[in-house]
């Protein structure tokens, strides 16, 4: 019984999480990464850019059920994997801590949800040993699963990359974890999400509020439908960096994306002054700045002025001239 509980509270948990559609174009091709190449800037999509280049590549790093870092309003209109990836590795190792009969080398359950459909989780504990430790990983896969008004299909899954230390649900830990999605999708009132592909996570507290989450990702892919509408993204050979304190957190980014919102082209992102937020005060970054790169050496630049606004700019050939500029709210970006 304890275990069906934390299963499914498990899974509902991460599909409200991922719930939302998003804005998007009419286009459905599937974000693939293969093929795309370097976005033409102009005046007609450098905002569109901007958004992309923001709301995407931080809308995978929030683990901890804040606002985002940079997109606080983008929680609510996209999902947020590395959030429902993290929820649900915890719930799972409170399952298998607390739970005698999940100890042993491979343990499998079928679990009924309330709405309908079922789960199929399965725990191996690779060593045998009875405890969630290096190597062992957790899979969940879904059949038509409806959990208060949410369906969710499809496969995830969450290995353990090294043997973590302290208790991840307290101050002072150290974990490092892979995630996979295989078609996994959340479908509730307002839309479609999807999500396929791996990413590592590593994420370290030495003290309350201190310390350092990393995520990597060679290839992510994720795609929302709403309104009648579809977008695609992915995330290539991307990482971000949170450095966290009791006052603030500091996001460094790096890799690529691709966005069917730019016809399926690619940005580079950095960001050569990282973006900082006033932790749990702030919603939004009150200084760094962040730069895509498209063709042609063309650039966005996203400077934050304060936790209110942020400044676009426009160098559609990489001369060091901005064209074009323009200052919005953060809460604009989704």
């Amino acid at each position: 019984m304890q275990m069906r509980k934390t299963v499914i509270g498990m899974a509902a948990c991460a599909a409200l999480a991922a719930c939302g559609g998003g804005g998007g174009d009419s286009g459905g091709s599937s974000g693939d990464s293969g093929s795309a190449t370097p976005a033409a800037l102009s005046a007609s999509n450098y905002e569109v850019a901007a958004n992309e280049a923001i709301a995407t590549s931080l809308g995978v790093t929030d683990l901890a059920g804040q606002a985002n870092i940079v997109t606080g309003a983008s929680v609510s209109t996209q999902p947020n994997w590395a959030k429902i990836g993290w929820q649900q590795w915890l719930a799972a190792r409170a399952a298998w801590n607390g739970t005698p009969t999940l100890a042993g080398a491979t343990t499998s359950t079928t679990i009924s949800c309330s709405g309908g459909g079922n789960l199929v989780v399965t725990a191996n504990d690779a060593n045998n040993n009875g405890t969630f430790d290096s190597g062992d990983s957790l899979s969940v896969t879904a059949n038509s699963c409806v959990e208060s008004g949410v369906t969710i299909g499809g496969s995830f899954s969450a290995s353990l990359t090294s043997n973590p230390s302290g208790d991840p649900s307290g101050c002072v830990y150290g974990v490092a974890l892979t995630f996979s999605f295989q078609s996994f999708t959340v479908t509730d009132g307002a839309g479609v999400a999807t999500a396929n592909g791996q990413f590592a996570l590593s994420s370290t507290r030495t003290a309350c509020s201190v310390g350092t989450d990393t995520i990597s990702a060679s290839t992510f892919a994720e795609a929302f439908t709403a309104a009648g509408a579809t977008r695609s993204r992915s995330l290539i050979g991307y990482s971000a960096t949170i450095a966290f304190t009791p006052t603030q957190s500091t996001t460094t980014l790096a890799g690529t994306i691709t966005s069917t919102a730019l016809n399926g082209g690619s940005l580079t992102i950095t960001t050569p002054t990282p973006f900082v937020r006033a932790y749990n005060t702030e919603t939004f970054p009150h200084a760094g700045v962040g730069v895509a790169t498209g063709a042609n050496g063309g650039k966005v630049t996203m400077t934050a002025l304060s936790n209110a606004s942020v400044r676009i700019d426009l160098d559609s050939n990489g001369d060091g001239t901005p064209e074009a500029t323009v200052t919005k709210p953060w809460s604009t970006f989704e």
